[in-house]
């Protein structure tokens, strides 16, 4: 075996060449392994960024208007108190206007924002002298009756007409057709106080009301 003295140098520079290499490869490798190592997260700032996912806020939900808002909102459609009519205080308002009339009035007012069926009975209630109370079946009674003259004795029809004959002077509407028609063919107002389900006439007649509340025979 030779001595490493008697060694070729251009074998000597090989072989210092080739442990150069290997160590830089090995520097290298080591410095990828550092690197990796440092860019891996923390287990406690992922748990942190998850946190903070969770905590964002939510779209809120949509909220109903405040109760006083709807209050408000409901006197100001229904509040006709500052409107006297003649009769009033005796519940004596001369009614130009059919059951059938007043039931396409409350049906109209009853689409409008925060007017509820409690409401609107309390509103009409306040029309008459008593301010006594009327009830919802009471008013759901009347709605579901058809006719002309079909409920026409009804607190709700007579009440209910003070109502919208205020509500019309309150907005400045003038008087319709319908009802300057009414006032021609009823100059007392219609009859609130009996019962039209009975008349006399012959076998072969048949009372019907006309669409002002007038009866006819055919």
């Amino acid at each position: 075996m030779s001595p490493l003295g008697d060694l070729d140098p251009n074998t000597q520079r090989t072989n210092s060449s080739s442990r150069v290499e290997h160590s830089a490869v090995r520097g290298d490798e080591n410095s990828q392994s550092k690197t990796t190592d440092t860019m891996k997260p923390s287990a406690s700032s992922s748990r942190k960024r998850k946190s903070n996912a969770v905590q964002e806020p939510q779209n809120a939900p949509h909220t109903a208007p405040p109760k006083k808002a709807k209050k408000r909102e409901e006197n100001k459609t229904l509040d006709v108190g500052d409107i006297k009519l003649d009769g009033e205080d005796t519940e004596e308002v001369p009614v130009y206007d059919t059951c059938d009339g007043v039931r396409e009035k409350i049906r109209a007012i009853r689409l409008q924002p925060g007017v509820s069926q409690a409401a609107f009975c309390r509103a009409i209630a306040k029309c008459l002298p008593d301010e006594r109370k009327i009830q919802s079946r009471q008013l759901k009674a009347f709605l579901e009756k058809e006719g002309p003259m079909s409920g026409n004795t009804s607190c709700v029809f007579y009440s209910a007409y003070v109502f919208f004959e205020k509500l019309r002077i309150k907005e400045g509407r003038p008087k319709s057709e319908m009802r300057l028609e009414m006032e021609k063919i009823h100059p007392n107002g219609v009859n609130t106080t009996d019962v039209e389900t009975w008349f006399t006439c012959f076998g072969n007649e048949r009372p019907v009301h006309d669409r002002y509340g007038r009866v006819r025979f055919v």
